[in-house]
């Protein structure tokens, strides 16, 4: 074989095996990205996927759909948003939503919250992830809410939903507010004392 003949069928064999490599990747199915505005979180996020489900929903055209991939994981998947707490500082804020669940023996849900104060991320100043209220089994639309007051000194608010060790839920008609202080938080906030307290240790329990 000619020098220019084996040169052109080298390129012909590298085209070919490139273009079969393109199309095998563009068949392999590529992992669900969050819908728009959230990002995945929680100690085993790569054992959980979120889409927006277009089937199953309780009002409107959608709703987001987060579900462990595996039967059961040691941790927890999270959606979630982050925002600037300025605007919401001194304001009590609810975060609700409807919520539909397909949980296992040993797997639960909710929505979650977190105030952060300044520093690091472990400055929380509140937090409630329903963990004493837990979504559980079988369960078909239901209404949640979680409830924290926002205090001054907060930076930013991060809330979202979460799946612990496995299952799925379906999330609908979101609503993050504010509420008066007629509304009880769900959990207290941590409050900074400006006094020493219980110095004798005979104030009880807490």
């Amino acid at each position: 074989m000619k020098t220019y003949e084996r040169r052109a069928s080298v390129r012909w064999l590298a085209m070919a095996m490139t273009s079969l490599g393109v199309a095998t990747a563009a068949a392999a199915p590529l992992p669900p990205e969050p819908p728009a505005g959230w990002t995945m979180a929680g100690d085993r996020n790569d054992a959980f996927a979120v889409v927006v489900d277009r089937d199953v929903r309780h009002e409107g055209p959608a709703s987001a759909h987060l579900a462990c991939q595996k039967d059961e994981v040691d941790g927890f998947g999270a959606l979630m948003q982050t925002i600037d707490a300025k605007r919401y500082r001194g304001k009590r804020m609810r975060l609700s939503a409807w919520v539909k669940g397909a949980l296992g023996n040993g797997h639960w849900a909710g929505l979650w919250m977190r105030v952060d104060g300044p520093g690091s991320s472990r400055n929380t100043l509140a937090f409630d992830n329903m963990m004493d209220r837990r979504i559980q089994g079988e369960s078909d639309w239901a209404r949640h809410e979680v409830v924290l007051d926002v205090p001054e000194e907060a930076i930013r608010i991060a809330f979202g939903m979460l799946v612990v060790r496995g299952g799925e839920i379906w999330v609908d008609e979101l609503a993050f507010e504010e509420v008066g202080h007629d509304v009880p938080t769900t959990k207290p906030t941590k409050q900074h004392r400006h006094e020493p307290t219980n110095l004798d240790f005979e104030g009880g329990q807490p």
